[in-house]
């Protein structure tokens, strides 16, 4: 992992000390150790994403933004988007055909904030996505049969 991605992460467990504190409570930590068959997991944070389990790639290093994420999954997979940043607020929004639901907009500052989107991928194809706060935070589905 570079020195940027550290210190990304070193920050956002600064700004959200009491998850990462704590074992078992770090979304990461979490999301990795929730990841069941035919699942895969995706953190959105605030500058960078990330391959959490389940696709075909493996789990990555946080990719910062302007490099978009690949992940690949067969066909009928749930995709989840875990929304983990702690300032930013973001949406992921589908880029193109094929298509699938875009998320509802997830501010961390609000009351109840959006934590999570899935989407069920049925048909096969590849699917583009972006954030709507972050032009840079790009990626792409790759479901196969």
């Amino acid at each position: 992992m570079n020195f940027i991605a550290r210190s990304l992460i070193a920050g956002i467990c600064f700004l959200n000390f009491a998850s990462c504190a704590s074992q078992g409570s770090d979304p990461l930590e979490r999301a990795a150790t929730a990841c069941n068959s035919g699942t895969a997991q995706i953190g959105l944070y605030d500058g960078f994403l990330q391959r959490l389990c389940g696709c075909t790639e493996g789990a990555s290093d946080p990719i910062l933004t302007g490099t978009p994420l690949t992940c690949t999954v067969a066909l009928n997979a749930m995709v989840t988007f875990h929304f983990l940043g702690t300032q930013a607020p973001h949406q992921i929004l589908s880029d193109g055909s094929p298509a699938f639901a875009s998320s509802p907009y997830s501010d961390p500052k609000a009351a109840t904030p959006i934590r999570a989107h899935a989407v069920q991928f049925t048909v096969a194809g590849s699917y583009r996505f972006r954030d709507v706060s972050d032009a840079g935070l790009t990626g792409t589905i790759i479901v196969t049969p």
